[in-house]
């Protein structure tokens, strides 16, 4: 059987939303190390539950410094991250490995790729989650994405970004369908930009998150994680 000419390939693929989706998740998914800088803008409706803010995360190879306003209407996420074992902050001190919830940063790097922080903090403020399993990180990796389609070509700053969206649900959480687009750097393949809307207790959510760093397979140091982002 004959190959597929490479740039036929690449062409084919820019073609399917549903594959430059799922490519861009793999290269977040499996990245060594990640370096982000995240700012949303939310708006909803009263009666909404507030975006999450408790997630916090410090140790040997992980630094997350998440700053909510009062008002949640602004949600800004700063992540460094390298593969390794994690340690959890939790209540003010330290957990040892065998304590923390092992998932804890693979969800924020799932979540990094498919929903964004503030999609994250919103699912685990309105989804339903068993507390006393600790089960109160959403899984953005297990949700299931449908109905992709490729808005074309926009430009987020100066990058040029494929503009994809689709509908987004996480089963058993109670939430309803999400919708979701994201901009995906042409060259980089990461994503710069995410529009959510989703609904809570009947009410409008409204997520719009840019990010102005988003790095993969980077150094990072054992001073980056120590040090609290600025």
């Amino acid at each position: 059987m004959r190959r597929m000419p490479p740039l036929l390939a690449a062409l084919l693929l820019q073609a399917d939303p549903a594959a430059l989706f799922r490519d861009m998740c793999k290269a977040v998914d499996d990245a060594r190390s990640l370096r982000v800088d995240a700012k949303a803008d939310v708006a909803q409706e009263k009666g909404a539950a507030a975006l999450s803010s408790s997630l916090r995360l410090q140790g040997v190879v992980a630094r997350l410094d998440v700053a909510t306003s009062r008002d949640a209407a602004k949600h800004e996420t700063k992540l460094t991250y390298r593969e390794a074992q994690c340690w959890e902050l939790e209540n003010g001190r330290m957990l040892p490995p065998e304590d923390v919830h092992a998932t804890s940063v693979r969800r924020l790097q799932a979540a990094a790729a498919r929903i964004g922080f503030a999609g994250l903090a919103f699912l685990a403020s309105a989804a339903k989650f068993d507390r006393k399993t600790r089960n109160d990180v959403p899984d953005a990796a297990a949700m299931d994405f449908s109905d992709f389609a490729l808005a074309g070509e926009e430009a987020v700053g100066e990058r040029k970004a494929w503009k994809v969206s689709c509908k987004a649900s996480l089963q058993d959480s109670g939430v309803p369908p999400i919708a979701v687009a994201v901009w995906i750097d042409k060259e980089r393949n990461v994503p710069l930009k995410r529009a959510i809307e989703a609904k809570d207790r009947g009410r409008d959510v409204s997520i719009v998150e840019i990010a102005s760093r988003f790095e993969l397979n980077v150094e990072i140091t054992d001073e980056e994680l120590k040090t609290p982002h600025k």
